[in-house]
């Protein structure tokens, strides 16, 4: 199972949550970049207005996923949702202008990859677990 979602293994739910934090932290260099995204993303703004901003990037993006997969009987459909928007990027030029910044974009697609190959074999289950009342057929 990917992620946090469902009933895998522990060590392959922590697995599929290291993903979705190191994708974020390395898509979004910058704290107002990352709050745009999410906010964008989320449809839970109770759980983004408690994190501490002033905090540092990696602890931000480390407690929301983790309250969001603590959570699931309520947020389940928010982390379903944050996976799915994280592995749609797929341009990473706003790197670029940084110091070391292709190294950057490298680095952030690889992240986005990696978290792919956990959401991708799951894309149908996830959709409906996301949105219970629509069936592919």
């Amino acid at each position: 199972m990917c992620g946090s979602i469902g009933h895998g293994s522990a060590s392959h739910r922590a697995g599929g949550d290291h993903r979705l934090k190191e994708a974020h932290t390395l898509i979004y260099w910058y704290k107002p970049d990352l709050r745009s995204f999410l906010y964008h993303s989320l449809d839970a703004p109770e759980v983004l207005a408690r994190l501490n901003w002033d905090d540092y990037k990696r602890n931000v993006v480390s407690r929301l996923v983790d309250h969001l997969a603590r959570n699931q009987q309520k947020y389940q459909g928010q982390l379903i949702k944050l996976m799915t928007e994280v592995c749609r990027v797929d341009d990473f030029s706003h790197l670029k202008h940084l110091e070391d910044g292709n190294r950057k974009a490298e680095r952030a697609e690889q992240a986005v990859a990696a978290l792919k190959a956990l959401v991708t074999p799951h894309e149908e289950l996830l959709a409906e677990r996301s949105c219970p009342g629509l069936r592919r057929t």
